[in-house]
């Protein structure tokens, strides 16, 4: 073989008068797998040649990945057994290891962001969250009709975070005593109202035995004794 051409292992089959390997010839910058058999008389135990393995799987099917393969440096010590050497051993250029596939782009992808809090805070509910059709590294956000229909998150799902507590009363603040002298009464708001007070129910829904008092007597003091008022002369 020529200085610019030059032998590297694939992988042996022995038979009983000589080994097949299947090589690849170098020659400038192509490659070109060539069947060839060498008998052991030419492969003598000092010869230190590639041992090249196939190509993995590809670590991504899109956007960019890389696949690996086994290259060793090995030597024969024996009619049917090798041993694995440093790189270093062999002389010539070493086959490449690992190489990138798959460049292609992925095509758009749906994102789903985190759940919002169940709501209402008791009782059926729902638990809601954004979805949207991104690029597969994330930058840029697409029309929802260029990412497949079939395959979109929900972005709406039922919860419950258990039973609401009865309806309860709910009192507002008592007004002023009226008439400001005297026996009176002072009055305040008493509704029915949810636990977490967000809702209004009818008074019907809170039971009536224990509705506070919307109304009671007050009084700010005797009032003064009547007395006489004039008005101004006549002309």
């Amino acid at each position: 073989v020529s200085k610019d051409k030059k032998w590297y292992v694939k992988d042996w089959m022995t038979t009983p008068s000589s080994r097949t390997i299947s090589v690849t010839l170098t020659v400038s910058h192509l490659k070109v797998k060539e069947p060839a058999t060498l008998s052991p008389a030419r492969l003598s135990k000092y010869d230190k040649i590639w041992f090249i393995g196939d190509w993995l799987e590809c670590s991504k099917t899109c956007d960019g990945g890389m696949r690996t393969r086994a290259v060793l440096c090995i030597r024969r010590i024996g009619p049917s057994e090798e041993e694995t050497l440093d790189y270093s051993d062999c002389l010539t250029h070493r086959p490449m290891e690992k190489e990138s596939c798959n460049n292609q782009s992925c095509p758009p992808q749906w994102l789903a962001l985190d759940w919002s809090e169940c709501t209402p805070k008791c009782g059926p509910g729902f638990k809601h969250r954004i979805v949207v059709c991104k690029s597969s590294d994330l930058s840029k956000t697409f029309p929802a009709a260029q990412c497949p229909e079939e395959s979109k998150p929900p972005a709406r799902i039922r919860c419950s975070l258990g039973r609401c507590p009865p309806p309860r009363w709910v009192t507002g603040d008592w007004g002023q005593c009226t008439p400001k002298c005297g026996p009176g009464f002072k009055h305040r708001i008493v509704v029915c109202k949810s636990s977490d007070l967000s809702k209004t129910f009818p008074a019907a829904q809170c039971p009536e035995e224990s509705k506070p008092p919307a109304r009671i007597r007050c009084s700010l003091g005797r009032c003064p004794p009547p007395r006489w008022v004039t008005g101004d002369w006549g002309q």
